[in-house]
């Protein structure tokens, strides 16, 4: 998906990446939650003791606050 946006909107294609990261893991949680769970206990927004859909929402969270904190909206 992103390089339609890059063509389209003139956007580099690792920063169209960027933007559509929280979206598309969001999206693709309930096929990975286990996985995205380790992601987010590695990223440092879930404890060990977390729940994965805990976890992985958390990680979802935290790349959404990432992209809002460097201003990466889509």
């Amino acid at each position: 998906m992103s390089r339609p946006i890059g063509a389209h909107f003139h956007v580099a294609h690792g920063l169209s990446n960027a933007m559509l990261f929280p979206a598309v893991t969001a999206f693709s949680v309930p096929a990975a939650e286990s996985r995205y769970a380790d992601c987010a206990r590695a990223f440092g927004v879930a404890a060990d003791g977390d729940g994965d859909a805990l976890a992985a929402g958390r990680f979802v969270e935290a790349l959404r606050d990432m992209c809002e904190d460097l201003d990466l909206q889509p």
